[in-house]
């Protein structure tokens, strides 16, 4: 699952769940804001084989889902680099 919250600050505020959970697969998204170093904030919970939730600071398939998701709904348009 995928969700969009308000701010990239939100995002960074989101508490590890602690509890176990099966099946548990959350993608959260935040835009900064305009002009700053970076566009968006992305962090990815998932659980592993026992239950626990643990977070993957570097999900290349949520990354480009998002990319994706974002593209399609407007809030980002994509640049085409030219060769050198």
């Amino acid at each position: 699952m995928g969700v969009q919250l308000t701010n990239a600050q939100q995002v960074l505020d989101i508490s590890m769940p602690n509890e176990p959970a099966a099946h548990f697969d959350v993608g959260v998204v935040g835009l900064y804001p305009a002009g700053g170093d970076a566009a968006i904030e992305v962090r990815a919970f998932f659980n592993d084989p026992n239950g626990s939730i643990r977070e993957d600071p570097v999900t290349g398939s949520l990354n480009a889902s998002i990319a994706q998701w974002l593209l399609g709904n407007g809030t980002f348009t994509a640049l085409t680099q030219h060769p050198l």
